[in-house]
């Protein structure tokens, strides 16, 4: 095995399979980049602005719309 430049140590590989092998394949193939949790489609980060701003708002707005149909239904919580 090739050691490394940085420690001189030798890298461990370890053989993924199953489940966890499927998971890491499906994260890959999104496209993100580093420890990047929230991104667009196109795996770029969301900043608090922007974007992200945008679509938290449109969501916030729809989930209200949702609780004012069901609250007209169903009446005010007691």
């Amino acid at each position: 095995m090739p050691k490394t430049t940085k420690s001189g140590g030798k890298i461990k590989r370890v053989r993924i399979e199953g489940g966890l092998r499927d998971l890491i394949e499906g994260i890959r193939k999104r496209g993100i980049n580093g420890q990047t949790i929230l991104c667009d489609e196109n795996g770029q980060r969301w900043l608090a602005g922007g974007k992200f701003r945008y679509r938290f708002y449109k969501a916030r707005s729809a989930a209200t719309q949702k609780v004012m149909e069901f609250t007209r239904q169903f009446g005010p919580e007691k």
